[in-house]
């Protein structure tokens, strides 16, 4: 009889577990679907299936979803990016999403955006990404220094988002730069250009804060034939020069990638004797969503913008028409003939 008793209780205690589990199933199998993506540290991240928010740290990611994405489903975004005008006209929907700091970002503030993702560029932000892991908040990488970079990061974005609209707008992008990459490559062949001439990119005339090469500047450079003057950065950051540094790079272009900072360089004597200043050759960056000379989809009109101003007499283009069309095509937006001239700065 005890015996009976014991297997009665043994098949019953079975029984529940079997049930327990297989509600816990059924729970797994009901619940928010996701899928793998791989990002540009290699991580395979799970991501939702269908990814409705998504916070973005890094400043030089913002092009990449501004042109695939539209902004629509950016619930954070970093306010360095406010700076360039075009950006609050482009998308006033910004006025109601969380702005994020250049740095000490918070984990709380990513939570209150609801963000599903934080996308940003892992080397700026390791503890970040690491206290968002611990919550289960998925932390994808698009990290970049150079135009192959570019392009999966542009593919990986899509795969965020997930669209076939949005995936078929990618290759189209990523086709655009290769050609724009060949015909920097054929322009230096057919007009046989050899010049060594060296240029350095800065973020203002205060801090003289200079972009670290892995950040696109070396990309450009090089296609464009010229030699950026910083030659490496401590892990691909920023660095903040002296005029004295600077007076010995000597650099033959100066580039600003914010505005109002052209005048206020040329009017400092300490600086009188660089080459740049004493061939006018300091120039205020080409900006609309980003400037074209730092981190983004932008860096595509990059070098034809730089040679108009190196090789003007050789151009075989029309730089305003070309940048109108690139606008329209990626992001939707219709310059006109006199706003492109202001953003290009040609006079």
């Amino acid at each position: 009889m005890k015996k009976s008793v014991s297997l009665l209780l043994i098949i019953i205690t079975l029984c529940t577990i079997f049930t327990a589990c297989a509600k816990n199933d059924t729970i797994k199998n009901d619940g928010p679907k996701i899928r793998t993506i791989i990002d540009m540290s290699g991580n395979k991240v799970n991501i939702p299936d269908v990814v409705d928010n998504y916070a973005l740290v890094f400043a030089g990611d913002f092009d990449i979803a501004a042109m695939l994405d539209g902004c629509e489903h950016m619930s954070a975004f970093p306010e360095t990016v406010l700076k360039y005008k075009w950006v609050k006209k482009a998308y006033p929907q910004l006025n109601e999403r969380i702005k994020l700091p250049r740095r000490n970002i918070s984990v709380e503030t990513i939570v209150e955006s609801g963000a599903q993702v934080v996308i940003l560029r892992e080397n700026d932000y390791p503890d970040l990404a690491k206290e968002l892991n611990a919550i289960n908040i998925p932390v994808v990488d698009l990290n970049f220094s150079n135009f192959e970079e570019l392009k999966q990061c542009v593919t990986i974005f899509a795969e965020i988002m997930n669209t076939d609209e949005i995936k078929a707008k990618a290759e189209k992008y990523n086709a655009y730069l290769d050609g724009e990459i060949k015909y920097a490559e054929d322009f230096r062949k057919r007009n046989n250009l050899n010049d060594d001439y060296t240029v350095l990119t800065l973020r203002d005339a205060d801090d003289l804060e200079a972009y670290s090469p892995d950040r696109m500047m070396a990309a450009w450079s090089n296609a464009c034939g010229l030699t950026y003057s910083l030659k490496s950065a401590p892990n691909n950051q920023n660095i903040k020069l002296t005029v004295e540094q600077i007076l010995e790079y000597n650099p033959d272009y100066i580039i600003f990638s914010f505005d109002g900072n052209v005048d206020k360089f040329m009017a400092n004597e300490k600086v009188s004797t660089l080459n740049a200043v004493k061939n006018n050759h300091v120039y205020q960056s080409a900006t609309v969503i980003n400037s074209f000379i730092v981190n983004g989809v932008e860096v595509a009109l990059q070098m034809k913008w730089m040679y108009s101003l190196i090789y003007s007499d050789l151009v075989d283009f029309d730089l305003i028409q070309i940048t109108k069309d690139f606008y329209k095509e990626f992001f939707e937006l219709e310059l006109t003939d006199e706003e492109t001239i202001d953003i290009l700065g040609i006079k």
